[in-house]
């Protein structure tokens, strides 16, 4: 049976903010709406999480 780790939204966040937030930048233009943007995608991630298969095929 394959083990699931643990999620952990901050180590997330601190993974992905730049990218989606440049991302968010592209598509807005505006600082404070792309930050706005990225924390509504960090919450629906949260939200929908679910269990994290371990890396390995």
């Amino acid at each position: 049976m394959e083990k699931e780790r643990e999620f952990d939204p901050s180590k997330w966040v601190d993974k992905h903010t730049d990218y989606l937030l440049s991302l968010a930048m592209l598509k807005v233009g505006r600082l404070e709406d792309a930050e706005d943007l990225v924390q509504e995608v960090f919450l629906a991630a949260y939200r929908n999480k679910g269990p994290v298969p371990r890396a390995g095929y």
